[in-house]
């Protein structure tokens, strides 16, 4: 199979999320996604596998794409929906007929989760159709989120002190984590040396505050969850 990050990886976005979108995905998944995490070689024995167990994929524009595409070069049929996230919810604009779904085992291919708007409505929208089940594929088991990111979409997420426990060592206790005009001002204590006093940091908006779990906020109606870092 051909890798991502090449010439016919892009031919294969641009008709579906035209050229600029394209070629911004196409740029991430050499410097960032799976070779960062080098999940690239898991993509491989994976798709093989749920081809045999699916009769459809369903993948979310654009990042979605990136599993599609491995799915699209062994001849499995994938519909493609552009999503948007807006407000409390999120677009649903399908690309695809998706009248082919009734009664189908379907996979719904997706890169992570944070927020779960998008991944809601795709699973609302989807069960229009009645398939017989919809189970959900994923490449990244927990993803890094920043203040910035953070701070947009906090009703969403679990309170920061949970998150940030993540970037700190077991012996450390969260205090307190205030957003600031500068970005997130947070007060700790060692436990092991409380005597010491508190201790104060502050992260700037572009700072990663800690990782968020994909699965935390997928839809409860997904039968199945599935990574492609941790189940492959």
């Amino acid at each position: 199979m051909k890798m991502l990050g090449t010439k016919q990886f892009l031919e294969y976005l641009i008709p579906k999320i035209g050229l600029e979108r394209a070629l911004k995905l196409n740029e991430r998944t050499v410097y960032s996604y799976t070779r960062r995490e080098n999940l690239e070689p898991k993509i491989l024995p994976a798709v093989v596998q749920l081809t045999k167990e699916y009769d459809i994929g369903v993948a979310i524009a654009s990042k979605g794409l990136i599993l599609g595409y491995y799915f699209d070069l062994r001849g499995f049929p994938i519909k493609v929906v552009n999503q948007k996230r807006k407000g409390k919810g999120a677009t649903w604009n399908p690309i695809d007929n998706l009248e082919d779904l009734t009664d189908k085992n379907v996979l719904l291919l997706e890169s992570d989760i944070i927020t779960g708007r998008s991944a809601k409505r795709a699973e609302r929208e989807l069960q229009k159709f009645k398939p017989k089940l919809i189970d959900l594929l994923l490449l990244f088991e927990t993803v890094p989120i920043s203040v910035g990111d953070y701070e947009r979409t906090q009703k969403f997420l679990p309170q920061p002190e949970k998150i940030l426990q993540s970037r700190f060592t077991p012996n450390v206790k969260i205090l307190s984590a205030e957003f600031i005009k500068k970005g997130l001002k947070v007060k700790y204590v060692r436990v092991t040396d409380e005597s010491v006093g508190e201790n104060e940091i502050l992260f700037s908006k572009e700072e990663y505050i800690g990782v968020i779990n994909t699965r935390t906020n997928a839809p409860k109606e997904i039968r199945k969850i599935m990574t492609i870092e941790k189940d492959f």
